[in-house]
Protein backbone atom coordinates (compact mmCIF):
# COMPACT_ATOMS: atom_id res chain seq x y z
CA UNK A 1 0.00 0.00 0.00
CA UNK A 2 1.23 3.44 -0.92
CA UNK A 3 1.58 6.12 1.88
CA UNK A 4 -0.62 9.40 0.73
CA UNK A 5 1.13 12.13 -0.30
CA UNK A 6 0.25 15.85 0.79
CA UNK A 7 1.24 19.36 -1.44
CA UNK A 8 1.01 22.66 0.83
CA UNK A 9 1.83 26.03 0.03
CA UNK A 10 2.50 28.27 3.05
CA UNK A 11 4.57 31.57 2.88
CA UNK A 12 7.47 31.73 5.66
CA UNK A 13 9.90 33.87 5.22
CA UNK A 14 13.70 32.87 6.00
CA UNK A 15 14.11 35.34 9.06
CA UNK A 16 10.96 33.67 10.29
CA UNK A 17 12.21 29.62 10.51
CA UNK A 18 11.44 29.31 13.60
CA UNK A 19 8.00 29.45 12.83
CA UNK A 20 8.32 26.87 10.09
CA UNK A 21 9.74 24.57 12.15
CA UNK A 22 7.14 24.81 14.29
CA UNK A 23 4.63 24.21 11.59
CA UNK A 24 7.03 21.43 10.68
CA UNK A 25 6.82 19.74 13.82
CA UNK A 26 3.02 20.03 14.13
CA UNK A 27 2.88 18.16 10.58
CA UNK A 28 4.59 15.24 12.00
CA UNK A 29 2.78 15.30 15.04
CA UNK A 30 -0.50 15.14 12.79
CA UNK A 31 1.32 12.22 10.92
CA UNK A 32 2.77 14.33 7.59
CA UNK A 33 6.27 13.74 7.48
CA UNK A 34 8.63 16.31 5.34
CA UNK A 35 9.81 14.89 1.84
CA UNK A 36 10.43 17.74 0.01
CA UNK A 37 10.24 21.90 -0.56
CA UNK A 38 9.98 23.55 -3.92
CA UNK A 39 9.84 26.90 -4.89
CA UNK A 40 7.48 29.21 -3.56
CA UNK A 41 7.48 27.82 0.22
CA UNK A 42 5.84 24.35 -1.69
CA UNK A 43 6.01 21.46 0.66
CA UNK A 44 5.58 18.03 0.32
CA UNK A 45 4.48 15.06 3.39
CA UNK A 46 4.31 11.69 2.96
CA UNK A 47 1.88 10.59 5.46
CA UNK A 48 3.26 8.18 8.06
CA UNK A 49 2.29 7.61 11.82
CA UNK A 50 2.26 10.23 14.04
CA UNK A 51 5.55 11.02 15.67
CA UNK A 52 7.24 14.25 17.31
CA UNK A 53 9.84 14.90 15.22
CA UNK A 54 12.14 18.34 15.89
CA UNK A 55 13.01 19.79 12.38
CA UNK A 56 15.41 22.31 12.06
CA UNK A 57 17.15 24.22 8.92
CA UNK A 58 20.32 25.56 8.04
CA UNK A 59 21.37 28.11 5.28
CA UNK A 60 24.34 26.32 3.43
CA UNK A 61 26.25 28.01 0.15
CA UNK A 62 27.82 25.64 -0.45
CA UNK A 63 31.54 27.03 -1.40
CA UNK A 64 33.28 26.56 1.88
CA UNK A 65 32.50 22.87 3.10
CA UNK A 66 31.56 20.40 0.63
CA UNK A 67 28.04 19.65 0.56
CA UNK A 68 28.33 15.63 1.77
CA UNK A 69 30.79 16.54 4.30
CA UNK A 70 28.25 19.39 5.94
CA UNK A 71 25.39 16.36 5.81
CA UNK A 72 27.78 14.10 7.21
CA UNK A 73 28.40 16.57 10.14
CA UNK A 74 24.58 16.69 11.11
CA UNK A 75 24.06 12.82 10.32
CA UNK A 76 27.09 12.09 12.61
CA UNK A 77 24.85 14.24 15.56
CA UNK A 78 21.56 12.41 15.14
CA UNK A 79 19.72 14.67 12.36
CA UNK A 80 18.61 13.32 9.18
CA UNK A 81 18.74 15.53 6.39
CA UNK A 82 15.40 15.34 4.28
CA UNK A 83 15.88 18.26 1.71
CA UNK A 84 17.59 21.38 0.54
CA UNK A 85 15.95 24.05 -1.67
CA UNK A 86 18.19 27.67 -2.62
CA UNK A 87 20.70 26.55 0.15
CA UNK A 88 18.27 26.02 3.12
CA UNK A 89 19.18 22.34 4.17
CA UNK A 90 16.29 21.18 6.23
CA UNK A 91 16.95 18.73 8.97
CA UNK A 92 14.98 16.51 11.34
CA UNK A 93 15.22 14.45 14.76
CA UNK A 94 13.08 12.83 16.78
CA UNK A 95 12.14 14.65 19.99
CA UNK A 96 14.24 12.98 23.06
CA UNK A 97 13.37 14.06 26.51
CA UNK A 98 12.02 17.60 27.73
CA UNK A 99 14.49 19.74 25.41
CA UNK A 100 14.18 20.23 22.14
CA UNK A 101 17.54 19.34 20.19
CA UNK A 102 19.00 22.34 18.74
CA UNK A 103 21.46 22.74 15.45
CA UNK A 104 23.16 25.41 17.06
CA UNK A 105 23.38 25.35 20.84
CA UNK A 106 25.15 29.22 20.70
CA UNK A 107 23.88 32.65 19.77
CA UNK A 108 27.02 33.31 18.11
CA UNK A 109 26.68 30.29 15.39
CA UNK A 110 22.42 31.12 15.41
CA UNK A 111 23.64 34.64 14.08
CA UNK A 112 26.44 33.38 11.50
CA UNK A 113 23.81 31.81 10.00
CA UNK A 114 21.76 34.87 9.40
CA UNK A 115 24.49 36.55 8.51
CA UNK A 116 25.33 34.15 5.59
CA UNK A 117 21.60 34.61 4.37
CA UNK A 118 22.38 38.36 4.61
CA UNK A 119 25.33 38.02 2.03
CA UNK A 120 22.91 37.19 -0.71
CA UNK A 121 20.86 40.05 -0.31
CA UNK A 122 23.80 42.51 0.13
CA UNK A 123 25.15 41.16 -3.70
CA UNK A 124 21.73 41.64 -5.22
CA UNK A 125 20.97 44.83 -4.03
CA UNK A 126 23.28 46.87 -5.44
CA UNK A 127 22.62 44.50 -8.77
CA UNK A 128 19.18 45.43 -9.03
CA UNK A 129 19.84 48.91 -7.97
CA UNK A 130 22.28 49.66 -10.73
CA UNK A 131 19.90 48.26 -13.36
CA UNK A 132 17.52 50.32 -12.17
CA UNK A 133 19.49 53.94 -12.25
CA UNK A 134 21.26 52.72 -15.54
CA UNK A 135 18.44 51.37 -17.51
CA UNK A 136 17.77 52.31 -20.97
CA UNK A 137 15.35 54.96 -22.31
CA UNK A 138 13.89 52.76 -24.56
CA UNK A 139 10.98 54.57 -25.59
CA UNK A 140 9.73 57.84 -25.08
CA UNK A 141 6.43 56.94 -25.97
CA UNK A 142 3.11 56.82 -23.38
CA UNK A 143 2.98 53.18 -24.20
CA UNK A 144 3.49 50.73 -21.39
CA UNK A 145 6.04 48.33 -22.76
CA UNK A 146 8.07 45.32 -21.63
CA UNK A 147 10.20 47.06 -20.05
CA UNK A 148 8.04 49.31 -17.96
CA UNK A 149 7.08 46.06 -16.83
CA UNK A 150 10.52 44.57 -16.23
CA UNK A 151 11.71 47.82 -14.42
CA UNK A 152 8.64 47.76 -12.31
CA UNK A 153 9.34 44.38 -11.41
CA UNK A 154 13.44 45.14 -10.36
CA UNK A 155 11.96 47.88 -8.14
CA UNK A 156 9.83 45.85 -6.84
CA UNK A 157 12.67 43.30 -5.94
CA UNK A 158 14.36 45.94 -4.70
CA UNK A 159 11.69 46.97 -2.06
CA UNK A 160 11.87 43.49 -0.96
CA UNK A 161 15.68 42.70 -0.41
CA UNK A 162 15.93 46.14 1.12
CA UNK A 163 12.95 44.94 3.36
CA UNK A 164 14.78 41.19 3.59
CA UNK A 165 18.04 42.79 5.14
CA UNK A 166 16.18 44.70 7.97
CA UNK A 167 14.26 42.25 8.99
CA UNK A 168 17.44 39.52 9.35
CA UNK A 169 19.58 42.57 10.84
CA UNK A 170 16.55 43.01 13.41
CA UNK A 171 16.53 38.87 14.03
CA UNK A 172 19.99 39.14 14.21
CA UNK A 173 20.32 42.26 17.15
CA UNK A 174 17.35 39.92 19.09
CA UNK A 175 19.48 36.95 18.97
CA UNK A 176 22.40 39.30 20.77
CA UNK A 177 19.89 40.50 22.96
CA UNK A 178 19.66 36.56 24.77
Amino acid sequence: MNAEIRKVRKWFWVWDDDKEETWLRKMAIDGWYLTKVGLINSFEFEQSESKDLIYRIDYKDGYNLKLDEYIQIFEDSGWEHICEMSGRHYFRTPMRGEDEPEIYTDNVSKITKYQRILVGFYVFIPLFLLLFIYRPEVSKSTEFTFFDVFFIFIIVLEIFFIFSVVKLTERIRQIKRL
